[in-house]
């Protein structure tokens, strides 16, 4: 057993509930592994006082009880409509897909443009007819 197999059996192991066949398992472990023997000791000093309280018993019935409740709860539930989401919930869901949305679109904008041939250049060197332009007469 590894490090974390042995943490999470260490209070089965210091309640004296571990199975037969993972005590010498763990024991060997421990015997083993310095980390891991300091881990039950600090658990075990925590749970000493824990060790001298009182049991209490239960009243009489209380199991049934909690059983009827459980029961009447569950009718309940099966019988109900769903809940309704709160207006926030919902607001915040559309403006979520709206941003994903919109970045979408983004996306497709840019990669549809990288297939575009560049715009044709200006050719600054021809000549100008100024008379064309002062009169704002067509040609």
């Amino acid at each position: 057993m590894d490090c974390d197999a042995i943490r999470e059996r260490l209070s089965e192991y210091l309640d004296r509930e571990l199975p037969a066949d993972a005590l010498p398992l763990v024991e060997r472990h421990l015997a083993a592994c310095a980390a891991c023997r300091a881990e039950r000791n600090a658990l075990a000093r925590i749970s000493i006082p824990f060790k001298e309280l009182p049991r209490l018993v239960a009243p009489a019935g209380l199991a049934n009880v909690v059983r009827d409740k459980i029961a009447r709860e569950a009718l309940l539930s099966a019988s109900a409509p769903p809940p309704t989401p709160p207006r926030r919930a919902i607001l915040v869901a559309w403006v979520k897909g709206a941003g994903l949305a919109a970045a979408a679109a983004v996306v497709l904008v840019v990669i549809s443009d990288r297939g575009s041939p560049p715009p044709p250049a200006r050719d600054d060197s021809a000549p100008v007819d100024r008379e064309h332009f002062d009169n704002k007469t067509p040609p």
